[in-house]
Order: C-alpha cells, then structure tokens, then sequence
C-alpha cells in the first residue's frame, strides 16, 4: 500500500510521508487534524475534514442533498 501511495503521488507536486502504523487509532487521536470516517477517531478527535464531501464537491460541483439528520428529534421511532 505504501508503495502504491509512493507511486500514485510521484510527480505529483505533493508533500508526501507515508507511515505504517500499528496503533494507528491511538496516532490519529492525537493529530491536530484527521481526515477519517472513523466514528472512534472522529468521537477523541480535535478538528476533522470532511473528505467525503470535498471530493464529491470536485467532481459534482454544488450538488444537491437532503439533510436527513437537520431535526432527527421531531421523527417517532417507537413501536
């Protein structure tokens, strides 16, 4: 995978580090910054990026959604 990563950025202008972690949910949650979909890092996390949605916006443009979780509160689940 490292070397795929190595390969893909070459001649790239890219500033690139690759590691290969054991722990690497303990080294995420201490980064300033994480690009994840992890809930577990996102939860211990200081600041995330979106990555998801940023790539979408590249491809698409502004694209349009709908919020399913703006009121989650008002929506009965009981049975």
């Amino acid at each position: 995978m490292k070397q795929k990563i190595y390969e893909y950025a070459d001649g790239k202008n890219y500033e690139l580090e690759v590691l290969i972690e054991d722990a690497v949910d303990h080294e995420l949650k201490e980064k300033s910054l994480v690009a994840t979909g992890d809930a577990i890092i996102l939860d211990e996390c200081d600041k995330w990026f979106n990555l998801v949605s940023y790539v979408i916006s590249l491809s698409k443009g502004d694209y349009p959604y709908i919020n399913i979780c703006k009121d989650i509160t008002s929506i009965d689940i009981s049975c």
